[in-house]
Parts: structure tokens; C-alpha cells; sequence
């Protein structure tokens, strides 16, 4: 069973509509949750026991607007969300668009002291962490024993690991303690930040497991499984691939399973993020093998051509077919083409994938070239995804041929995490690890040479902290190195 939420999240002194599915094991929505629609929140809603539920759905909603949305909570535009930045500085996105502030993140070249666009992704996902840390001490204190402290620990485990993957190996994380009382926070490493989120996704699994409220079996299993991939996600960027692949099999995590936030058509904050800025307004398109290093996402996704993988299906833009520069082809992703597309957060794909990538890394290729035929031949996933014929036939995917070398089949691998992660705000994090683990060069898996507008590539490999945390007397700029996997 699918269990989609449709409740409203706090911000400010409103709570704003929010949707989140969680999907177990199952094949269709059957059903909505319905919680009261309120509008004004008072004190008294947002405090005490009563409030868990508000706390919680605001932690979701400010999640889902930092990994995919479109508007702060504050009403303003976000130019990029977690989803955007990771697809502009590695290769799943181009610049198609005029504003320097965007190109700047594409060709490598980000200044953090005047990028808007860098500076509001930023707090987007500091505010998702914060919310979701505020509902978590809440649920300690009211409910202990209650499923949702399982979630909002997730839910900040995933924003670590979002900050560790896109950003600087230096994110401050401050907190406020009490209303209008703001603590300075010191910053911390890649290792720091991935060791925070493996310890707050350990103890998601054991709240999930241990939770008493009524009535919650399936949401139970589906907070365990996220617990599951969100450690292994964390273990995997550690560079501990063994402890990331156990337990993570099928049993554990299926591979229908998918933990995805659900946009809708009602408001703009609700929209989806990625469609606004690709199918809308053409500011981003799909590349085709980006400064030499990209994959072609393009010739291989493209639905009028030979290949037309589904994972990454994209079409030429109707008119002019140029984006909003008025010069650049655009191309328009399939997989965030409308207003109300769901964003897949973590699912069983990914726990097959970290599966593969710890058998690769045992020396055991047989093994990870099994597991990712397997999920190329999956009917059930590919119907989940919606990848259908003219028959409304699931489409899978050929077997991949065996790869010759080592660095083949690293190759091979990365290329099928890109494709079936395809704008899931994994890719930057993956391009970090090929020359953080696996000993590549920088220029040899980003994107580099001559751009495709005035210039050449820099030699950015994660995104700055905005010159604001400057102000943090536990801050040193030095210790934001953006050219460091």
C-alpha cells in the first residue's frame, strides 16, 4: 500500500500545504490521509504533544522545498534547489539561460560573495535540517515512542548527507535553542557531517523498529527501510562499502520501495522545483557529454532517438526549441515535466546499487553485473517508474555486456547509478567519490575546457558556503576549500 500525507507545514506563522508518499511494497496509491486543513497556526498548536504532527509535517515540507522545490517558505523564488545544484556542477544539467548567477554554477566558477542564487539553496537546506532537528527534540520530549521521531531524524540525516555531498568540506551547523535565542555553530567536515547522519539514521532504524503507535505496521517497515538506505548512503560516502552493503538486500529494502516527496499543482511552494526551472522557464537543459568528461544524457534519453533510455528520457522544446537564452537547444526532461511530478528522495534502486558497488569493491564483478541486470529486466520497477510501451507494456532495459578492466567496470557502474538516479541530487556526490575513492582526476570526470558559452570551465567540484556565515565566529573561510572531492 502506498500511504500518501496531505498536511501543512509551519513556516513562519503559517503552516503550508505539504504532500509526502512513502511507499512500501506495493504497485498504486489506494488511499489519502487526511489531516485538518489549517491555515493559521497559533501558539498552541505548535506546542506540546498536539504539535508533533504540525512539527513533523512542517520538517517534511521544508525537506521537500530545499531537494526540490521552487519557493522558500518566505514566498521568494529559489533559482536552485539540492536536486539543480548537484545536476549544474557535475554533468546532468547546462546552463540554457542568461543569469550569471546559475551560469557561474555550471561552469565551476561560484562566487560566494554575491551568488543569491547559491546564498537561498544554502539556507533552504540549513532550514530543512533545523526544522527537522526541531521536530526530533520535540518528539523526545512528547513522544518517544512515536513513529514520527523515527522520520524526522531520517529526514535530518538526509539533510547531512545532502550538505556533505553537494557542499565545502566546512558546514556550520548552528541551532536556536529557544525562540529568538541563536547559537553559533562550528563547521564540519565531509566526514563529520556523513558520521553525524550515519548516527542519526542508526537511531531512525531503532525508533522505527521500536515505535508503539497504533496501526503502523507498513509505515513502520517503510521508516525502517529509509533508515536502511539513508545509513547506506552515508556508509558509502565514508568510503566503508562493505558495512554499506550489509543488510541491505531484499528482504530489507525491496526494490518497488520508494520514499519520494509529492508535489502538487495547489501553490507554488508546491510545485516541483526542477520542472519550473527546466519544462517552464528553459533556465536548465539536458547536456550531451558536458565539457568532454558527461555522459550523453542527451542522445541516449532523447524519446525522438535511437537509444530513448527511460531513465533519463527527455524531448526536444517545442518551438524555437532553444532555452531561454534564446540560443541553446533545449532539451526538456521527461522525468520532472509537469508541476505536480514527484521527486524520489531514496528507494530499493539505490539499495540494489549500493549492493552492486560494495560487491565491485570486493572484487566480486560477477556479482554487481547480476545485480544490475536484475534491475534492468525488472518489470514490476520499470511499471512503478511508469516506463511503458505504446501497449502499456513495462519497458526494461537490455543486459549490459561484461565490462573488460577495472576501470570498466567502475565506469559501467557509475554510468548506471547517473541513469537511474538521474536528478535525484546524487550525481555531484558521485563524481566527489571517483576522485575521492576510486583515485580519478577532477578534470577527468568533471565537466572541463571550453564552456559552452563565453569562457572555460573552472575547477569547482562542490558548491561554497555563502559569504552571510562569514559572521560565524566559528567559521573559517579558509576551511572551504571548493576544489577539494
Amino acid at each position: 500500500m502506498i500511504t500518501t500525507r496531505l498536511t501543512r507545514a509551519p513556516g513562519a506563522a503559517r503552516l503550508r500545504a505539504v504532500l509526502l508518499a512513502l511507499v512500501a511494497v506495493a504497485c498504486s496509491p489506494d488511499r489519502i490521509l487526511e489531516v485538518e486543513d489549517i491555515d493559521v497556526a497559533l501558539p498552541p498548536s505548535i506546542e506540546g504533544p498536539e504539535a508533533l504532527p504540525s512539527l513533523l509535517a512542517g520538517a517534511i515540507g521544508d525537506f521537500g522545498t530545499a531537494y526540490n522545490g521552487g519557493v522558500q517558505s518566505s514566498g521568494l523564488a529559489l533559482d536552485l534547489n539540492q536536486v539543480t545544484l548537484s545536476g549544474l556542477i557535475s554533468d546532468e544539467l547546462i546552463n540554457t539561460e542568461t543569469f550569471p548567477t546559475r551560469i557561474e554554477v555550471d561552469q565551476r566558477q561560484q562566487q560566494y560573495q554575491s551568488n543569491g542564487s547559491l546564498r537561498d539553496a544554502y539556507y533552504a537546506i540549513q532550514q530543512a535540517r533545523g526544522a527537522a532537528d526541531r521536530a526530533s527534540e520535540a518528539y523526545y520530549e512528547f513522544g518517544p515512542t512515536q513513529l514520527g521521531l523515527a522520520e524526522a531524524l531520517n529526514l535530518s540525516a538526509l539533510s547531512l548527507i545532502l550538505m556533505a555531498e553537494n557542499y565545502c568540506g566546512a558546514v556550520p551547523i548552528s541551532r536556536q535553542t529557544a525562540p529568538g535565542v541563536f547559537e553559533y555553530g562550528s563547521a564540519l567536515t565531509t566526514t563529520q557531517l556523513l558520521e553525524l547522519a550515519l548516527a542519526k539514521a542508526d537511531t531512525a532504524l531503532a525508533h522505527a523498529r521500536a515505535a508503539t503507535t497504533a496501526g503502523t505496521a507498513a509505515a513502520k517497515s517503510a521508516q525502517e527501510r529509509l533508515a536502511r538506505i539513508v545509513r547506506a548512503r552515508a556508509l558509502l560516502n565514508l568510503n566503508r562499502p562493505a558495512e554499506a552493503g550489509a543488510n541491505l538486500g531484499e528482504a530489507e529494502v525491496p526494490t518497488i520501495y520508494q520514499y519520494f516527496f509529492k508535489h502538487s499543482e495547489v501553490t507554488a511552494r508546491q510545485n516541483n522545483g526542477t520542472w519550473a526551472t527546466i519544462s517552464s522557464v528553459a533556465r536548465f537543459g539536458v547536456p550531451e557529454r558536458e565539457g568532454t568528461n558527461g555522459l550523453p544524457f542527451r542522445s541516449e534519453g532523447d524519446t525522438a532517438g535511437t537509444v530513448d533510455d527511460p531513465r533519463i528520457a527527455s524531448f526536444r522544446r517545442g518551438g524555437a526549441g532553444v532555452g531561454f537564452d534564446g540560443a541553446t537547444p533545449q532539451w526538456i526532461v521527461g522525468k520532472h515535466n509537469k508541476r505536480d511530478t514527484l521527486a524520489i528522495i531514496a528507494d530499493g534502486v539505490e539499495a540494489r546499487l549500493i549492493e552492486a558497488e560494495a560487491a565491485l569493491r570486493a572484487n566480486d564483478y560477477p556479482r554487481t553485473l547480476t545485480i544490475l541486470n536484475a534491475l534492468r529486466a525488472n518489470a514490476p520497477l520499470a511499471r512503478l517508474r511508469g516506463y511503458l510501451d505504446a501497449n502499456q507494456d513495462p519497458r526494461t532495459l537490455p543486459p549490459l555486456l561484461p565490462a573488460a578492466t577495472a576501470a570498466a567496470q567502475q565506469d559501467q557502474l557509475f554510468k548506471e547509478r547517473a541513469y537511474w538516479l538521474y536528478l535525484t541530487s546524487h550525481r555531484l556526490g558521485d563524481l566527489r567519490r571517483l576522485v575521492r575513492q576510486y583515485g580519478r582526476g577532477a578534470e577527468a570526470v568533471f565537466p572541463t575546457g571550453t564552456y559552452h558559452k563565453p569562457g572555460t570551465y573552472g575547477a569547482d567540484v562542490n558548491s561554497p558556503i555563502p559569504q552571510a556565515e562569514d559572521n560565524n565566529p566559528n567559521f573559517e573561510r579558509s576551511a572551504c576549500v571548493v576544489t577539494q572531492a
